[in-house]
């Protein structure tokens, strides 16, 4: 990305090149020595280390339901656990609803995720979620969890993370349908 600008009346030009926050970036300035614009420029280049970077939680940036089964979906990264994405099953008997996957505008470097999700003995009561980076779903974890309440799940360090899918295991039996609510999911680590 490249940026010009005049400054009393000189002209000056800044290159940043910044593909992610960690990675080296270079500043070059290009100068005239006098205000004539036949006179020639010369430049100046510095390479940069990174700054140091905090790893933090991220929020997903969209998402991909396959099978249109969810609903209200952008509820699931809203930042507000009083909302909620929602998954509506009316077959009788235990199943896993369908996925729904949460995406990200960048890759990043991911040691963990946490979420906040309606949980139910019956009705409700695990969940399954994996990560996608080098080019694959890779299972990450499945099993019982809090009721809303924020649960961290922890792993190595993996590189490349660009989305991650989930779903519930829910059982019908009385009701007339059971609704999976996923109220939150955020990513923790940094680009």
């Amino acid at each position: 990305m490249g940026k010009r600008f005049k400054h009393r009346g000189t002209t000056l030009g800044i290159v940043i090149l910044m593909l992610c926050l960690s990675t080296m970036f270079t500043i070059r300035v290009e100068s005239r020595p006098t205000l004539q614009e036949e006179s020639p420029l010369e430049y100046e280049s510095h390479t940069f280390p990174p700054p140091p970077i905090e790893p933090g939680w991220m929020r997903p940036t969209g998402y991909n339901d396959p099978e249109n089964a969810w609903i209200d979906e952008t509820k699931a990264f809203d930042g507000y656990v009083a909302t909620k994405a929602g998954c509506k099953i009316t077959e009788l008997f235990a199943r896993w609803t369908p996925w729904l996957e949460l995406t990200l505008s960048s890759q990043i470097i991911c040691n963990k995720i946490r979420f906040y999700a309606w949980y139910d003995d019956l009705h409700c009561n695990m969940i399954h979620f994996d990560l996608y980076y080098s080019g694959d779903w890779h299972h990450m974890y499945e099993g019982g969890y809090t009721d809303r309440e924020w649960v961290n799940y922890s792993f190595g360090t993996i590189s490349g993370v660009t989305k991650a899918r989930v779903s519930f295991h829910v059982n019908r039996l009385l009701w007339d349908y059971v609704v999976a609510d996923l109220h939150e999911f955020q990513f923790f680590g940094y680009c």
